[in-house]
């Protein structure tokens, strides 16, 4: 079993065997025999399959090549040199038509990686409660408030010195108010999945990282395309 992970310290990965690494996450392997027996749901992983997992080291063969090192994990894959070849020596590899899909697979996870982290942060800051007391509270005055009333409601509304009906209306408010925040949310965040999906193409991958993710692409690529900006993060 191959799975995407942000990396961590190599005691939270135990004997995870780590094939490759790309950006800031890893590309781990676990025996199917294993699978049930090494700990990783704490690392909030991603399974691959194994095509996809191995594409990691195709990132940079947008131009349809890449360059190898005898010795490197690439290498090691590929099998490209001999065991007793010199180590700095590098030879060019042609990615196939399959090697091509399996990386724009593995781009778009690690895409989607990146947009889950960044989209859960910010649900759980829409979560947030003004205090601990009320957020203990707020389940209970939502309820109230959607029975048209009740004995806490009333008890703030009397603190507040408004009447029950007004205190409904403010939480009534309140719910409305986060609802539509979360619909922004999710909203925004789809959009930016559908932009992932219809990525089918390592230049276009390549361009939403730079786009979207303020990942910097290659220079080549971007004068290729035509491209002046300047990485951003909107997301």
């Amino acid at each position: 079993m191959y799975i995407l992970f942000e990396m961590v310290d190599q005691r939270l990965m135990g004997p995870i065997q780590i094939k490759g690494r790309w950006l800031e996450y890893c590309i781990g392997f676990i025996p199917d025999s294993h699978a049930e027996i090494i700990a990783w749901s704490h690392l909030n992983a991603t399974v691959l399959t194994e095509n996809v997992a191995e594409a990691w080291m195709f990132t940079q063969g947008w131009s349809g090549q890449i360059s190898v090192r005898a010795g490197t994990p690439q290498d090691e894959q590929l099998v490209i040199h001999e065991s007793t070849e010199d180590l700095s020596v590098k030879e060019k590899y042609t990615l196939t038509g399959d090697d091509k899909s399996n990386c724009i697979a593995f781009m778009q996870a690690v895409m989607r990686k990146k947009l889950d982290k960044i989209y859960d942060v910010r649900l759980d800051n829409a979560n947030l409660s003004p205090s601990k007391l009320e957020g203990e509270s707020w389940e209970k005055q939502k309820a109230e408030a959607q029975a048209g009333g009740g004995p806490m409601l009333q008890a703030l509304a009397t603190t507040r010195g408004i009447t029950e009906a007004e205190m409904v209306t403010l939480v009534i408010n309140a719910m409305d108010s986060h609802n539509q925040k979360i619909q922004d949310l999710l909203s925004a965040k789809q959009a930016i999945e559908k932009e992932i999906k219809d990525s089918t193409t390592m230049e276009s991958c390549w361009l939403l990282l730079h786009n979207r993710f303020n990942l910097h692409a290659p220079v080549l690529l971007l004068q290729d395309q035509g491209v002046s900006t300047a990485p951003a993060l909107n997301l």
